[in-house]
């Protein structure tokens, strides 16, 4: 094989190949996950884990905005100390009737968006190999609330 100038290039030893794949690949991962839409989507956690700047952040509503009406967008994330996971099956559940509403698996960022969810109280179950079984805290998707969002806690099976 021969460089721009026409002198032989040498291919890098087949031991590292994999190694600068492995850096590259790393390097995707940490760029999606250090995106600022990844970063800044607001989660909702239970209230022992906000600290009290972040749990007024959260309750404050702008002063001037349109009331929506009708049904609402659930965003689930699923994360493992902070690293998004990918491939969960995700299940939305009303609790008032202990009623199945959807099934899915979250996308390569570990998001699931569900939209058109009734007002009502619900949980949103995660179950994927290698991993505990991880249930969200009950929510409540209001009349005339746009997007509620809500967070997986997922755990090894070896913890």
């Amino acid at each position: 094989m021969l460089d721009s100038n026409g002198v032989g290039a040498k291919r890098a030893p087949a031991a590292s190949r994999p190694i600068a794949t492995a850096v590259v690949a790393c390097a995707i991962f940490t760029c999606l996950c250090s995106s600022s839409a990844a970063s800044t989507v607001p989660v909702r956690r239970s209230a022992s884990r906000l600290s009290p700047a972040t749990e007024r952040a959260r309750t404050q509503a702008p002063a001037a905005q349109a009331t929506p009406s009708g049904p609402a967008r659930v965003v689930v994330t699923i994360s493992l100390e902070g690293v998004r996971i990918p491939a969960v099956n995700v299940t939305l559940t009303n609790v008032d009737g202990n009623v199945t509403i959807a099934r899915t698996i979250s996308d390569a960022i570990g998001q699931v968006v569900f939209p058109d969810v009734s007002p009502g109280h619900y949980v949103v179950k995660g179950q994927r190999d290698g991993f505990a079984d991880a249930e969200s805290a009950r929510f409540t998707v209001d009349s005339g609330k746009e997007t509620e969002q809500v967070l997986i806690e997922m755990r090894s099976s070896s913890a």
